[in-house]
């Protein structure tokens, strides 16, 4: 029964190694030591601020049964900034995680971040998605998976038998190196600079942006906080340039089974050019010997549109994005967002 948990606000710095511990038990992919690493980097290291804490304690005996975090942001649009958590982080003990308890943490979370932030967002998968629901977070949208297909072995081996995914493999990496040649347009003459390091134009391209799309802060201290603290480097940043030299936008992707990831993508006029930033970025990855790339987007439709004629397919799944807004938050709709994986925080 739920009556049997407490849920109560911690400081994250105090109750460190006990929260550390249990996410390594829960999250599998960390151990103890890289969960600690986590906490203390996107938590206490944040530029937007520390965020909030939730513990879920068992009274009868009193153990940490569970923990939900609420990373914050600072979101942007034009002049105007809004104080945003995410649901990150999300753990409960495998031997409370029944409604009830799981319920009571995540409804204490909606009720601090809406007393504390603008509004609270967080997307979902197939364990959490009944506890958003009844807990009283909206579904806001939901994030879409787009490809770009580069080269075809890995698809046609899944389909066809071995000799024949071999033979055709050369006939249709042909039709898509001369389909990808044909959109390229003014995206071929872009100067690529591909580097584990955070380039001081990141900020130019910041300071430009559009002023009518909604988006979390993407200046260049924040994208190194996000992006360059692993050892060894994971992501890569590559930053185009115009032919006079003048940066348009960067792409943070790493490489995972021959696939190219893009964690996010952004340049100063989304609307007008992220087309041509990702048609540059799909015919300068040719040079890797990968075969697709991946990238996340939500919100506004102009940009969703610049995706496309970049020649990328939207996937029929969606991840859904729940929100819930604060006592005082207007929220801007949907089609105002630029929501990219780089908005995604925690488990």
């Amino acid at each position: 029964m739920s009556s049997k948990y407490v849920v109560e606000q911690v400081d994250v710095r105090v109750h460190a190694q006990a929260i550390s511990a249990l996410w390594a038990r829960c999250l599998r992919s960390l151990t103890p030591q890289a969960a600690l690493g986590r906490l203390q980097h996107r938590y206490l290291g944040n530029p937007a601020g520390s965020g909030a804490t939730l513990v879920l304690r068992h009274a009868e005996p009193a153990e940490l049964a569970g923990v939900q975090c609420l990373h914050e942001r600072r979101f942007h649009q034009g002049a105007r900034q809004w104080r945003v958590a995410g649901f990150a982080d999300y753990a409960v003990a495998d031997a409370h995680r029944s409604l009830g308890p799981a319920l009571q943490l995540m409804k204490k979370g909606i009720a601090l971040a809406q007393a504390q932030y603008d509004w609270v967002y967080g997307l979902t998968n197939d364990k959490s998605e009944a506890v958003c629901k009844r807990s009283g977070l909206q579904r806001f949208g939901g994030v879409v998976r787009w490809t770009h297909a580069l080269r075809s072995g890995q698809l046609l081996r899944r389909r066809l038998p071995g000799w024949l995914a071999r033979g055709m493999a050369p006939l249709v990496d042909t039709a898509l190196l001369l389909r990808d040649a044909a959109r390229l347009g003014s995206a071929r003459r872009l100067q690529w600079q591909d580097s584990h390091r955070f380039d001081a134009a990141l900020d130019t391209v910041w300071q430009q942006r559009s002023a009518t799309l909604l988006m979390s802060e993407r200046s260049r201290a924040v994208l190194e906080w996000r992006f360059a603290v692993e050892v060894p480097a994971r992501w890569t940043v590559s930053l185009a340039r115009r032919g006079d030299g003048t940066p348009l936008g960067y792409v943070v992707w790493r490489v995972e089974d021959r696939m190219v990831l893009v964690a996010d993508f952004f340049c100063a006029d989304p609307a007008r050019d992220t087309a041509v930033l990702l048609r540059g970025f799909a015919w300068h990855q040719r040079a890797q010997p990968v075969e697709r790339l991946s990238l996340e987007f939500f919100g506004s439709p102009e940009v969703a549109c610049g995706v496309r004629a970049a020649g990328f397919v939207p996937r029929p799944e969606h991840l859904p994005l729940y929100l819930v807004a604060g006592a005082a938050a207007v929220v801007p709709p949907p089609a105002h967002w630029y929501f990219t994986s780089f908005d995604r925080d925690g488990e």
